[in-house]
């Protein structure tokens, strides 16, 4: 048993982690549980939703996941069990 404190030390430590990865453009697999990376975008013209004026959107990395095919199966077994 672990304290909450150290757990959620941990699980921050973790996303730091992953974060950084997917910036570099590496990906991070879980086995069992999943694939995560980064997918650019790349800089795009739009316009403001409310004044309707012109601007640039600057690229931007967003995460992207990917769930494992055998962590799938396990939540889509049964068909009795709660939904996440």
């Amino acid at each position: 048993h672990f304290p909450p404190s150290k757990c959620r030390d941990v699980i921050r430590a973790m996303w730091a982690e992953i974060a950084a990865e997917c910036r570099r453009g590496g990906k991070v697999v879980l086995p069992g549980f999943g694939t995560f990376r980064g997918r650019t975008s790349k800089e795009r013209p739009a316009r403001h939703l409310f004044t309707g004026e012109k601007m640039i959107v600057p690229e931007t990395v967003r995460p992207k996941f990917k769930i494992s095919r055998a962590w799938q199966l396990e939540l889509n077994a049964g068909g009795d069990q709660e939904s996440c």
